[in-house]
């Protein structure tokens, strides 16, 4: 069954009642509802008694019988304040019409205008609207939906003046697409069935003073992971390490990391020029004792490094952590986090604080140097 318009489309009828009509046959110069709707098929319809103020416009099934009859399936507009009409006896001219209400016409502003109520059917399963102006979708507070056949794939909505896109089907992902150097591409698509995770395929850059959450000005608060430029400063928060990866050959491998104790590990050297050391900063000042003893503890040595067989020089962690703990602190090993979640942790140097043993122990071998060479002086004035 298929909903069908055909011009000059008339019968006529005797029938009385609300019921189904029997036709006539077609009027001269015109074709007959079967020939020209077709049977089992819809039509919108107009039947008009000839001698009474009697009248109605509906939706009609046609159906091919002896007679041809055209079942009243809706009735549009009506003499019977729009309801179906219990048409008295006489003739009645039964025709194929469009109603006002379903039309789309163009009015005195060249603009597109739908009817109260409008359907568009198109047995060729296409709908073109080719307009020199703009088109004007307007639902009242309803939905503009997109269906195939009767189910709804998504619609767009009106929420308190928001303006919502939504896929409508369970999981179905919301997709962009568009040509790149002529060929078709997936731009990005909002995963559905992941809680609407965005995937952008060519990546996000983001302009000049934006950020992930699009924050730029007062500082937005706390949260598990952010970036953000506030009062002229660039913030990278997140829970627990951040790292810095570089590229290379379809691999990546981890150069350097922050971790969330303010710790920074870099596979390669850092160079700065010096660490804030103030003693207003400081508090329970007391001076390394035994210092050259401790120092006799530890080894310099030099190493090769078995990840790569570099060679290094320096102290050995496990020994400096005995005569010295505030120096050493735990740290995972770079390497590359994303595929070992269960990086073994090892002992590093903080070497900067090695300094104050080493002062200590030359201060104290000065002495021994000064008080030897006091007891010398002494023995050759004898």
């Amino acid at each position: 069954m298929a909903f069908i318009l055909n011009d000059r489309v008339k019968e006529t009828t005797t029938t009385t009642g609300t019921g189904t009509v029997n036709l006539a046959g077609a009027e001269t110069g015109f074709e007959s509802f079967v020939a020209g709707i077709g049977n089992s098929n819809t039509t919108y319809y107009a039947i008009v008694h000839q001698s009474l103020d009697e009248f109605e416009v509906g939706l009609g099934t046609v159906t091919d019988a002896n007679p041809d009859t055209l079942a009243r399936t809706t009735v549009i507009s009506s003499s019977n304040s729009d309801s179906a009409v219990n048409f008295s006896a006489g003739t009645k001219d039964v025709f194929c019409t469009l109603p006002a209400s379903k039309a789309v016409v163009e009015d005195g502003s060249d603009n597109i205008a739908l009817g109260a109520a409008p359907t568009i059917s198109n047995a060729s399963g296409n709908l073109t609207l080719d307009v020199a102006g703009q088109i004007t979708l307007d639902a009242d507070g309803g939905f503009w939906n997109f269906n195939d056949g009767n189910s709804t794939i998504g619609y767009l909505e009106n929420s308190s003046n928001n303006f919502v896109i939504r896929s409508f089907q369970n999981d179905a992902d919301l997709i962009f697409t568009g040509t790149d150097n002529n060929t078709g591409i997936q731009a990005g698509f909002f995963d559905m069935s992941d809680a609407g995770r965005l995937n952008v395929n060519g990546g996000i850059d983001l302009p000049l003073g934006t950020d992930i959450e699009a924050n730029y000005g007062n500082w937005t608060g706390e949260k598990p992971a952010k970036l953000q430029f506030h009062s002229g400063h660039f913030y990278i928060q997140v829970t627990n390490s951040l790292y810095y990866r570089t590229y290379s050959g379809g691999s990546g491998n981890d150069r350097i990391s922050f971790d969330n104790g303010g710790n920074i590990v870099a596979e390669g050297n850092i160079t700065a020029y010096g660490s804030v050391s103030d003693e207003r900063q400081k508090e329970n000042i007391e001076v390394i004792d035994n210092a050259i003893d401790k120092v006799n503890q530890l080894k310099g040595v030099t190493f090769n490094y078995k990840k790569d067989g570099k060679v290094g020089t320096g102290l050995i962690a496990q020994d400096l952590e005995k005569v010295l703990p505030e120096a050493v602190y735990t740290a995972k090993a770079l390497g590359d986090h994303l595929k070992d979640e269960k990086q073994e942790e090892y002992l590093a140097i903080n070497y900067g604080n090695t300094v104050g043993l080493l002062v200590e122990a030359i201060k104290e071998q000065q002495k021994q140097i000064e008080t030897l060479t006091a007891k010398i002086k002494e023995l050759e004035d004898k």
